[in-house]
This record gives structure tokens, C-alpha cells and sequence, in this order.
């Protein structure tokens, strides 16, 4: 059991920061957009997206080049800050998961920092759609509706969900050895 607890801290923390750099990169990309186009090379594969004109992320996809596989700044723009905003709640949940398995392998896991940790973490999951669909949205009043077709990815409200009820059980958990405690 503790190597599975030590592969899943080293895992967690290791896919935090891979969000966190993705998230600088795509607020590089959409300052880029803005600023400096020519420069967007340095940071994504321009040729790619120009020949295939979509991009997708955690369900929220997006068509960012026209008909002729020009990019449009103000879909790939739109779209940068939605990923920021999707890749920031991602770093956010391993970062939650990574203290609740730091803190379980010295303790129990049932303390009140756990359970909060992971209501954070339902949270966290069902906002990544919510921001998907209200950047669509905007994108799609923003730029029209050749580039945005309005979807949601149900996979988050559904782990979000799950984890929001997983947390009742730890709060009944904690709640149980605080009680025991009491009587000792």
C-alpha cells in the first residue's frame, strides 16, 4: 500500500505542475495572439492547427482558423482564456489530491482537511465544463457560429458528482473518530 501512496503523490504533484506550465503557455499563446501573431510559433504548432482548425481540451473544443486556414485572433484569443481558466481548476484538483495522499500516509484520512480538500475537488471537476460551456458561448456571440459549436462534456459534473459523494463518506469518517476520540 505505500507504494501505490507513493507513486500516487509523485503522479499527482508531477501532473499539477504539468498543468500549471500548460497554463502559462496557453496565457502566452493568448497574449501572443493579441500582441504578436508572428510569435505564436514559439509556443504551439501554428502549422498543425492551421491545417486542421480545431482544438480541443477537456471536452471544450473550438474551430479557431477560417475557411481558408487562417487562425482568427479573436477565437484563438477567446479560446486561450478558456483553457488558462480549464488548465488552472485541472492544476488545482491534482494539487488537492496530492495533500489528501500527503496527508493520509502520516495520518488518517479522515480529517476535516481531507474532506474539505476534496469538496474542492468535486467543485473544481464540475467547473471545468461550466467554464467550457460559458466560453463557447461567448465564443460563438463573439465570433460567430461557424467557429462554435455549443457542447458539453458531462465526464466533469459526472467526477464531480462522484467526488462530492465520496466526500460525505469521509465527513461521516471524521466525524466517527472524533467521536471515538472523545470517549478515549
Amino acid at each position: 500500500m505505500k507504494g501505490i501512496s507513493k507513486a500516487a503523490r509523485i503522479l499527482t504533484k508531477i501532473i499539477e505542475v504539468c498543468h500549471w506550465v500548460a497554463a502559462g503557455l496557453m496565457g502566452a499563446v493568448g497574449i501572443l495572439t493579441l500582441a504578436a501573431p508572428r510569435y505564436l510559433k514559439f509556443v504551439m504548432d501554428v502549422e498543425s492547427l492551421e491545417s486542421e482548425g480545431e482544438i480541443s481540451l477537456y471536452g471544450f473544443t473550438a474551430l479557431v482558423t477560417d475557411g481558408a486556414g487562417k487562425i482568427n485572433g479573436t477565437a484563438l484569443f477567446l479560446y486561450a482564456i478558456g483553457a488558462v481558466a480549464i488548465f488552472v481548476l485541472m492544476a488545482l484538483i491534482f494539487r488537492n489530491l496530492h495533500q489528501v495522499v500527503k496527508q493520509s500516509e502520516s495520518s488518517t484520512p479522515f480529517s476535516n482537511e481531507n474532506v474539505n480538500r476534496l469538496k474542492k475537488t468535486g467543485l473544481f471537476s464540475i467547473a471545468v465544463p461550466l467554464v467550457g460551456l460559458v466560453m463557447s458561448i461567448l465564443m460563438r456571440l463573439a465570433v460567430g457560429p461557424d467557429y462554435m459549436e455549443i457542447s458539453v462534456d458531462l465526464e466533469g459534473f459526472v467526477w464531480g458528482l462522484l467526488v462530492l459523494c465520496l466526500t460525505q463518506y469521509f465527513a461521516h469518517g471524521a466525524r466517527l473518530e472524533n467521536e471515538v476520540e472523545g470517549l478515549l
